[in-house]
């Protein structure tokens, strides 16, 4: 099924999405978004919210870094064999933020980024399982 997806899409969605999301980041340390909306609604004081939004957003440019050399690279170099790994595990953490969305104290938060890191998983499963040269 997985494969249905062509890995083309699976690269500009996903790039598309990290783009929006370091947006809805960045309005969130603006203090356009509160930040109760996110981290679960767990975040207490406003220096956590900075800290953790510095890592959020830290986390998604290595995400989206990867995701460009995994698709720029050849694939024997050892360029896109990191990209390919860390793209892997991006899947398993978004697996991982998923359920945490599904039990977080906002119900936004609930309905707006489970299905956000659900696709999220499943697209960087994708990418990280594409094995073909780049196209020169």
């Amino acid at each position: 099924m997985l494969y249905k997806i062509p890995y083309s899409f699976a690269v500009t969605f996903q790039l598309v999405l990290l783009t929006l999301v370091f947006a809805f980041h960045l309005l969130v340390l603006s203090g356009w978004i509160p930040y109760a909306l996110v981290w679960g609604g767990k975040l207490s004081s406003h220096s956590e919210m900075l800290a953790f939004e510095g890592i959020s957003i830290a986390v998604n440019a290595l995400l989206f870094i990867s995701i460009v050399a995994h698709k720029r690279s050849p694939s024997k170099h050892v360029v896109f064999k990191i990209a390919r790994v860390i793209v892997f595990l991006f899947s398993g953490l978004f697996v991982l933020n998923t359920v945490g969305n599904l039990f977080a104290e906002m119900q936004l938060e609930t309905i707006l980024f489970t299905p956000i890191t659900f696709v999220s998983a499943l697209f960087c499963l994708r990418i990280a399982l594409e094995k073909k040269q780049v196209e020169k």
